[in-house]
């Protein structure tokens, strides 16, 4: 029964509410939509549309709120002018006006609300601030009359004349053409106004419909009666969104300009010094009001110099004193700051105040609550909220803290943005806090009551022209961290979790440790893998055979033998060209053959690859020089060739063998002396390194380790080898040829040392310095008015490869400020390009000359005739000079067919425009030969020797003085 009654007691209880709801619903009134036709004016600001259907603007967002209590939709039409738009309301194409601007009275049959929309401060804009005498000032009619604009004028300082037009564009452009010197418009768009001189009346913006429609302005009026008694803050919202976004224009006038001028700098105290406000770090300070400061003073265009004070009655007497001119950090508390003869600015921020308790408290009213004695919010705040009995009192907030951390006190109230850093600061990591705020102060700039009026007013014109966006946004830079979290913090809180992540640390730490020394292993094994092996063959290189050797050396001590341990080296001559044919593959495999095979023979201790890409390395080992020298004949006659399915390749081989003493240094000194002997031994032989060898080696350790004393010791001189006229004697020329007389060893034939400068590269330094020499002979000899010839200098092939040659030859001619033209000369022979076949190195050849050239220079190729590619050069080098080879002059007194030869490159030479020269002339009948083959110059030893410079000189100046 219980059961049927609950279930009758539900339906009934259902079926009144739906006849009370349906009740409801027939009682509510059906509305009909009722639009009305709004109209405004385009870009004033007020009402914009951003882009179709899409409109904002402080009119429009309070139109759209009165909208929702007059039950009204809105719809916009624009105008271009307010007379326009006037004369559209009198017939009737809109129903009212959001904003009319000045005189209402303007439009006739009109009438407006008894609500203003809003207040809009009226600005003065001009040119620019350094105002004329007599300014024309631009007005429209809508504009009220400026009754303050003669008060300006008098403090600016000039005299201004009116000048009326009818609308507000048509000012617009006569301020633009430069017609006035300024206008008046109202602020509904502060951002972008600029040049504002002055800021002065407020102008009233009303709704405004005609006086016909009397119906609608007693809507108008009753739905702003109502709006306004639920959203009474609405103009201070959008004046807050649209007006003083971004900060308000900072208009100073003529006197408070004066003023800064005069005082271009100020001194600020701050007593606050706590985080994230305002701190000092290494005498310098920082934060949230610092930054602001900096601001202000940017803005003002003066400096601001920062005080820190201990205390408020510090800072008192320092500007009662002078001593500083503001307080940046002055509570707003008016009866506070009485006492200390200060005047206050508007708030520049606000600080919140948020409780601060144990993270294990409960919930409810507190006991006991934490306070500062001194403060001024403990006096505002806490001891009229709380009874006497409630409130503990200690010297700073740090003994608040600490206090309510060691269970003394259940609460403490502190700034919001100081609390993480007051945590961190007493190691008070058991408190926590929300986000909440209870009660704020707010921060104003404090000035002194007896100091120049102007400032105080300076400083509240900037204080509202700071973006307040910016300032939050300074201020609460950390006020989403409501936790400081710092290792002692984290240890107090999770003390579980320490414990665990040091032990997965600890654990890591020890596998990274154990993994390290496994890779390290492997890097190590990988390493040396790469360093005794050579990467081209893939067998021992020589720093392994360097390592083995102390081993066999051990032995030997040991147990001495009879037999000699030699060091052999097995080269080809022919690599390059199997390569270009066969491909590498090929050679690699018998070179990697040829090692296993010589690793069986019972003389051959071990084989490594040479340093050179051509050579095997064997250390081996026999009775005496004449057996290894038959072991390792035996060695080439079965390696010198590769046999294929079609042919045989030979290789050209050739060894070098040397003994390896015990008192021998390394294997690589040995591998050195084997390599000189190969060098001196003919294909499929084999040299054994002797005492001539071991005295070429002596002297070429000799010379590389004398190079460079000589070098920066002038020891290497120019020697000069003239050139003449063959039919007249007459010297036309010369080459500079280089001398080493050396302290040390004496005169050095260049045959000595000039290839082995041409291995290690010291050509190129010397190439240098034969040049200089050339240089300074010619500067003096045209400094002394004296007859001057071409001289010719070598340049190695060297150079060709030498990054930055051709700026150290053109610092060369800066250095001596000499034009090489007619002067100097640049031998080249064609080896020095390397393989004209190549397009690359075609075009660098060309682009070298080039350069050269436009520098100056004349250019020779020397030895023409003794390779197969001085033709190709004359193809792509533009030659000045062609030096015919001696060889080709000794085997034309011969033969009939050399002779053909020889004067078929005369004749070349001549019909490219090239002057041609014979060098290694040694005979009457040489020079003969050459006169009837069309060759007029020459060089050699029939006419005369490379000599010193003086004694060139003598020659020259002799032999010319002869013939003339």
């Amino acid at each position: 029964m219980t059961y049927v009654f609950k279930n009758i007691r539900l339906v009934v209880c259902i079926l009144y509410v739906c006849v009370s709801s349906f009740h409801l619903v027939e009682a509510a009134p059906a509305r009909e939509e009722n639009i009305l036709k709004v109209g405004y004016v385009l870009n004033t600001g007020f009402v914009e549309e951003n882009w179709t259907g899409h409109y904002s603007g402080y009119g429009y967002e309070y139109m759209e709120s009165l909208a929702m209590y007059g039950h009204w939709t809105f719809e916009y039409i624009p105008y271009k002018s307010w007379m326009e738009l006037g004369a559209a309301l009198q017939n009737g194409d809109v129903d009212l006006i959001p904003c009319m601007p000045g005189d209402y009275r303007l439009f006739k049959n009109t009438v407006r609300t008894d609500h203003v929309i809003g207040r809009f401060p009226m600005a003065l804009v001009v040119n620019d601030l350094n105002i004329k005498p007599e300014m024309k000032i631009g007005n429209i009619p809508d504009n009220y009359p400026v009754p303050t604009l003669p008060i300006i004028a008098e403090n600016e300082g000039f005299s201004y004349k009116t000048v009326m037009y009818p609308g507000y564009y048509e000012m617009i452009d006569g301020f633009n053409n430069g017609e006035i010197d300024g206008y008046i418009d109202a602020m509904i768009q502060p951002r972008r106004m600029k040049n504002l001189l002055s800021i002065f009346d407020r102008q009233s913006y009303r709704l405004l419909v005609s006086s016909r429609n009397t119906e609608l302005l007693e809507q108008l009026n009753r739905a702003m009666d109502h709006m306004l008694l639920y959203q009474p803050n609405i103009r201070d919202r959008l004046n807050n969104k649209y007006l003083r976004l971004g900060g308000f224009p900072l208009a100073l006038n003529r006197q408070e300009r004066e003023y800064l001028q005069e005082h271009n700098k100020l001194k600020a105290a701050i007593f606050i010094q706590e985080k994230p406000y305002a701190y000092f770090e290494d005498g310098k300070a920082k934060g949230a009001i610092p930054e602001i400061i900096k601001r202000i003073s940017d803005d003002l265009g003066i400096e601001i110099e920062i005080v820190p004070t201990k205390s408020v009655v510090e800072t008192r007497e320092l500007i009662k004193e002078g001593k500083i001119d503001i307080a940046a950090d002055a509570i707003c508390d008016y009866s506070e700051v009485e006492k200390y003869n200060v005047k206050l600015t508007q708030p520049y921020f606000k600080i919140s105040y948020v409780p601060v308790k144990r993270s294990d408290s409960e919930e409810g009213d507190p006991n006991k609550v934490a306070c500062v004695t001194d403060f001024l919010y403990t006096k505002t705040f806490l001891e009229p909220h709380f009874p006497k009995e409630k409130l503990l009192y200690f010297s700073t907030l740090e003994d608040c803290f600490k206090a309510v951390s060691d269970g003394k006190a259940d609460v403490v109230f502190a700034p919001r943005n100081e609390v993480p850093y007051l945590i961190d600061k007493t190691d008070t990591f058991n408190l926590e806090t929300n986000s909440e705020s209870y009660f704020y102060d707010e921060i104003c700039i404090g000035v002194y009551k007896n100091s120049d009026p102007r400032l105080w007013h300076i400083l509240n014109k900037e204080v509202n022209h700071l973006d307040s966006d910016w300032v939050r946004s300074i201020v609460s830079k950390k006020q989403d961290v409501v936790v400081h979290v710092t290792p002692k913090w984290f240890i107090y809180h999770h003390p579980a979790k320490v414990v665990a992540l040091v032990i997965i640390i600890s654990w890591i730490i020890g596998g990274i440790i154990v993994y390290r020394n496994r890779m390290r292993r492997k890097h190590i094994e990988v390493i040396q893998h790469m360093a005794y092996t050579d990467a081209r063959y893939n067998l021992p290189n020589i720093a392994w055979l360097e390592s083995q050797m102390p081993e066999l050396l051990s032995k030997r001590r040991a147990k001495p033998s009879t037999k000699n341990i030699y060091v052999a080296v097995l080269a080809m001559e022919s690599r390059a060209a199997i390569v270009a044919q066969y491909g590498e593959e090929l050679l690699i495999k018998h070179m990697q053959r040829a090692s296993k095979q010589l690793n069986e023979k019972n003389w051959v201790i071990m084989t490594a690859a040479g340093v050179g890409s051509n050579n095997l390395v064997c250390v081996c080992q026999a009775e005496s020089d004449a057996q290894i020298s038959e072991y390792v004949s035996e060695a080439l006659a079965d390696y010198s060739y590769i046999e294929t399915k079609d042919s045989k390749i030979w290789l050209h081989m050739k060894a070098g063998i040397c003994e390896y003493r015990m008192s021998d240094f390394s294997v690589l000194q040995v591998v050195e002396k084997a390599n000189a002997a190969y060098a001196e031994s003919s294909l499929n032989d084999v040299r054994i390194f002797d005492d001539r060898l071991q005295e070429d080696l002596t002297l070429k350790h000799k010379i590389e380790s004398h190079m460079e004393k000589a070098l920066a010791d002038g020891e290497f001189k120019a020697w000069y080898q003239p050139k003449y006229d063959i039919k007249t004697r007459r010297i036309i020329g010369a080459e500079a040829l280089v001398r080493w007389i050396s302290a040390d060893m004496g005169f050095m034939p260049p045959g000595k040392f000039i290839p082995l400068f041409e291995q290690n590269g010291f050509v190129i330094p010397v190439d240098y310095s034969i040049l200089e020499q050339t240089f300074q002979l010619q500067k003096k000899r045209l400094s002394e008015g004296k007859e001057v010839v071409p001289i010719s200098v070598n340049q190695s092939r060297l150079h060709m490869t030498e990054e930055g040659y051709l700026d150290k030859i053109k610092a060369i001619i800066d250095k001596y400020k000499l034009s090489p033209t007619g002067l100097i000369e640049l031998e080249v022979t064609e080896t020095v390009f390397g393989d004209f076949d190549e397009k690359t190195n075609q075009k660098r050849a060309a682009d070298i000359i080039s350069k050269l050239h436009e520098m100056g220079f004349t250019i020779s190729v020397d030895d023409f005739g003794s390779g197969y590619s001085s033709f190709m050069m004359l193809n792509y080098l533009p030659m000045d000079v062609m030096k015919i080879d001696r060889s080709l002059l000794n085997a034309s007194g011969d033969s009939e067919r050399m002779k053909n030869i020889l004067g078929n490159v005369i004749k070349l030479g001549r019909t490219l425009n090239m002057q041609v020269i014979c060098e290694g002339i040694e005979t009457r009948e040489q020079e003969e030969l050459l006169l009837e083959l069309g060759c007029h110059y020459g060089q050699g030893f029939l006419n005369a020797k490379p000599m010193p410079v003086d004694d060139f000189i003598k020659f020259f100046e002799k032999r010319n003085s002869e013939v003339a």
